[in-house]
């Protein structure tokens, strides 16, 4: 029995929907699980690339229905994870991503990797990480030492040279 044969034989047409759901095994988070090769992957993403084409593993599939069962190529849709998070989460996603401010009423005033920070929250996030983890502190700051070292031998004598008459 071929991928394709194993697969059609798990879903089922809904007529009043036109979804194809899956009646395979499910994930813990209500998506349906499909194995490839005794590997477990999204049923959605399988049936995209068994009948669309293969995609990008950075891309995410969207359920235009909504019905996180469904499989229809025709109900999903490539997207990229900002627009998947702005289509999934409604006006709850729209608002985080067009507001200027964290939930704790501080400006996002930094980005790392793409991800909007609030440098206040992160300032005590790592105060809080440093109260609780002094060896770790001194071990960064030896580190950090030992690293420049020959840097910071130079420039001491440099200012030894400077004073001196």
């Amino acid at each position: 029995m071929t991928i394709k044969e194993r697969f059609t034989s798990k879903v089922r047409y809904e007529p009043t929907t036109g979804c194809l759901t899956w009646t395979g095994g499910v994930f813990k988070d209500g998506y349906g699980i499909f194995s490839v090769n005794r590997v477990p992957k999204s049923a959605h993403r399988v049936g995209w690339q068994l009948f669309m084409g293969e995609i990008d593993r950075r891309v995410h599939i969207h359920h235009l229905c909504e019905n996180k069962l469904c499989v229809n190529p025709g109900h999903l849709s490539p997207v990229t994870a900002k627009h998947h998070a702005l289509l999934t989460y409604g006006t709850v996603g729209r608002n985080s991503m067009l507001s200027s401010a964290c939930p704790q009423g501080n400006p996002y005033n930094h980005t790392y990797k793409g991800l909007r920070l609030c440098r206040t929250c992160l300032n005590q996030s790592d105060a809080r990480w440093r109260s609780k983890n002094p060896e770790k502190v001194r071990l960064q700051k030896h580190r950090h030492y030992l690293k420049y070292r020959d840097k910071y031998i130079a420039q001491a004598r440099q200012r030894r040279l400077e004073a001196t008459p």
